[in-house]
């Protein structure tokens, strides 16, 4: 008897044991929380190489989730590093990434874009991610007397918000909220069980459109019932310009540019279409502009035959008319302009191809788009560009050329029938 005693005696130091090696994970904390004083246990260039949220009391504290391999987190931290200087001990914009502390070092070191800065950052973190939970980078948490005020993107730190924020202002931003388990195969609608039954059949086609859903990230798919034989199409929270080119891009691959310069709008308000910063923050542009959107069809019809029905639909629920036309506009032509030589001519020359090149400036969209005239296609060797006018001496260097002239082009033309 004794020793089963001592044997459910072991197994409940090894229960305890267990539990203190794996404690619950923390609930992430969001707007008006107050913040546990945690440990920060990894920071590079800073005064220590650890600290409290409490050693942070006396001033605005932003951690700014960021990681190397995030473009706009780099671009935004010069921004910051900025606003620290401005404000001095006012604040603390306190960066954080998960990577190791050695990448990040070296990054800070050798980055053209950050190894200037003054800025610490936070490495090898879990903590701060685990209460401060989120998908995407950039992600702003703003700490003021020891609560959580707000939680943003980067674009919100600036020198007026953090005034705002100083002067203990009403702060009415909408919070960067961003649901980990949101299901995108969960219909947009509920059908009722006892609608399927009174029309005596399981299948039911419909299309259904709603808002902007908080917490779900930009996405689109579509998923099949085999039993139902139905097919469902899906876009979470995309502005309409970009509805009507998921649906026609089923009927024809990308039919038409989304740069604002490139669609024709004929319309009275043409910003429920395409952010500008005028406009305030992209953000709360999209909360307002953005929509979901879904269509059940049968399984048995087409791709491009599911594309024409969407675009129907859109048309029919929106009260537009969008359509692609051909149109005259200044475009990139690509020539062969002399004798070519695709060749490799230096060490650095890459192999890539017409088609890479028409749709890497495309990806940019920021430059005309891009007509391809040559004809060629086999490889070239080309070697790094960042900009067009590289880009053109590179591709003179081999046989061709990229002129700015007008051409008729395939065109998105976006009419309010109200």
């Amino acid at each position: 008897m004794k020793k089963i005693n001592v044997f459910v005696l072991c197994l409940m130091f090894v229960q305890l044991a267990v539990l203190a090696q794996n404690p619950k994970a923390p609930k992430g904390l969001t707007v008006g929380d107050a913040v546990p004083d945690l440990l920060i246990a990894e920071i590079i260039n800073f005064k220590t190489g650890k600290a409290r949220i409490s050693d942070f009391k006396n001033s605005l504290l932003i951690l700014d989730f960021w990681d190397t391999n995030c473009s706009s987190c780099i671009e935004a931290l010069q921004r910051m590093d900025s606003l620290q200087r401005q404000f001095g001990d006012k604040i603390t914009i306190l960066p954080v990434s998960w990577q190791d502390k050695d990448l990040v070092a070296k990054f800070f070191k050798t980055n053209k874009y950050v190894k200037n800065l003054k800025l610490p950052s936070v490495v090898e973190d879990q903590v701060l991610k685990s209460y401060f939970k989120h998908l995407t980078i950039s992600h702003e948490v703003w700490i003021y007397k020891g609560k959580v005020v707000a939680i943003t993107g980067s674009p919100y730190v600036t020198e007026d918000n953090i005034k705002d924020v100083l002067e203990e202002k009403l702060i009415n931003w909408p919070i960067k909220n961003e649901i980990a388990g949101y299901d995108y195969n969960l219909p947009l609608m509920h059908i009722d069980t006892n609608v399927s039954r009174y029309l005596g059949s399981d299948f039911i086609e419909y299309s259904a459109i709603t808002g902007y859903k908080d917490g779900a990230l930009w996405k689109a798919g579509h998923t099949k019932d085999t039993l139902k034989r139905t097919v469902r199409n899906y876009m979470i929270n995309f502005p309409i310009v970009q509805l009507y080119h998921q649906a026609m891009s089923k009927i024809k691959m990308a039919p038409f540019s989304t740069i604002p310069e490139h669609v024709i709008l004929e319309g009275k308000d043409k910003s429920t279409y395409f952010y500008n910063s005028r406009d305030g923050f992209q953000e709360e542009w999209t909360r307002k502009n953005a929509l979901c959107y879904e269509t059940v069809l049968p399984d048995s019809l087409t791709e491009a035959a599911q594309g024409k029905r969407m675009v129907e639909d859109l048309d029919r629920l929106l009260r537009l008319r969008g359509r692609v036309e051909r149109r005259k506009m200044p475009c990139l032509v690509l020539v062969q302009k002399g004798e070519l030589n695709p060749k490799q001519m230096h060490k650095t020359d890459v192999a890539t191809s017409i088609f890479r090149i028409v749709m890497s400036i495309n990806i940019e969209r920021k430059y005309p788009p891009v007509v391809d005239e040559t004809g060629f296609k086999g490889e070239i060797y080309l070697g790094n560009w960042t900009t067009v006018a590289e880009l053109k001496s590179l591709l003179r260097q081999k046989g061709f050329d990229l002129l700015e002239e007008e051409r008729e082009v395939d065109t998105f033309v976006l009419t309010e029938l109200d």
